[in-house]
């Protein structure tokens, strides 16, 4: 099955978990599982793309430290409709800038934030930007400046209608 698939299967049936090290290795796995032998499993060379992306002995505590912080702040379920847009933003920007795997991070890391604001009353519609927009926005947030990140959110986050 090819990633695309797999993808769209997510959106039916997110991959369960903490919104930790695990959760985001389990969805790498999934959309992964058919290319790479080794999908799911955090990168053991240091890569760069332009940048230098985190060090390949720093990706798990990096992780940690920012997955704590997002469980400190209750994994977004309190955050308003003003706020949710840069709060995604950073913690997109801020996985990108550790780039746990190989390959895949992009679309991994897109999932992931996607199913985090599943519990929020919020939806991530990715249709609604494109990839210049995106990749512009990662170089950015990777600088520390989450600006375009956050205006691309504000285009992509709607409210999730009530069933």
């Amino acid at each position: 099955m090819c990633t695309a698939a797999r993808i769209v299967d997510l959106l039916k049936k997110p991959v369960s978990g903490n919104f930790d090290l695990t959760h985001l290795k389990k969805i790498h796995h999934y959309i992964f599982q058919d290319i790479y032998s080794w999908a799911g499993q955090f990168r053991m060379v240091n890569i760069s793309k332009e940048l230098l992306f985190c060090d390949v002995n720093f990706i798990e505590k990096e992780l940690n430290k920012l997955f704590l912080k997002l469980k400190g702040e209750n994994y977004l379920k309190d955050c308003s409709e003003d706020n949710i847009a840069a709060k995604a933003a950073y913690y997109l920007g801020e996985i990108n800038a550790i780039h746990p795997f190989r390959e895949g991070n992009g679309r991994t890391q897109r999932e992931f934030i996607r199913e985090l604001l599943l519990p929020t009353g919020f939806y991530v519609d990715y249709s609604r930007c494109n990839a210049k927009m995106m990749l512009y926005a990662s170089i950015n947030a990777f600088a520390g400046d989450y600006t375009l990140m956050t205006e691309l959110f504000d285009k992509c986050i709607v409210r999730k209608p009530l069933n």
